[in-house]
């Protein structure tokens, strides 16, 4: 294999692997705050500060990787806006989620659903079949019918509004 096909492979499992990466935490921050990362960054950059906290609180990374981002934290540590230093301080240390999650892999199915808008409109039926048809259920438990489904759902529901 040449040396421009292998690099040609290489970019191609970077950015691969970059979609996963942003995927992952575009459905994490679905899933806690009820908006998309690639949604909270934008208002971010609007100047909405609870955004911004949001941001920052999914992926830290984008306070040294996005120049916004990045000044915006050193403007604050100069002493400009202590009440909102003391905000993004707070998410920082503060993990993206808090509680634990008895089916972490249902709730992520349901970020993705809810991504897509989906997650309101399918019947509970549909979310258990793909659910145990996935096989989701082997490690994380038997969920047993519909039922059990509508009421993870109102749970995941109550936690996006409350916080995970």
């Amino acid at each position: 294999m040449s040396e421009d096909e292998k690099g040609k492979i290489f970019l191609s499992i970077q950015l691969f692997l970059a979609y996963i990466y942003a995927y992952f935490y575009n459905h994490i921050a679905l899933m806690v705050h009820g908006q998309k990362l690639t949604t909270l960054v934008p208002l971010a950059l609007k100047g909405d500060k609870k955004a911004f906290c949001r941001a920052i609180q999914i992926d830290r990374n984008i306070l040294t990787g996005h120049p916004y981002f990045r000044d915006t934290y050193a403007r604050l540590q100069t002493g400009e806006d202590p009440n909102f230093l003391n905000s993004v301080t707070a998410y920082i240390d503060r993990p993206a989620i808090k509680c634990r999650i008895d089916y972490p892999a249902l709730y992520m199915l349901f970020a993705v659903l809810d991504g897509f808008k989906w997650l309101d409109d399918i019947k509970a039926r549909e979310i258990l079949d793909v659910y145990n048809g996935m096989g989701l259920n082997v490690d994380q438990g038997y969920i047993e019918d519909e039922n059990s489904i509508v009421k993870k759902r109102i749970e995941y529901r109550k936690k996006q509004k409350n916080g995970f």
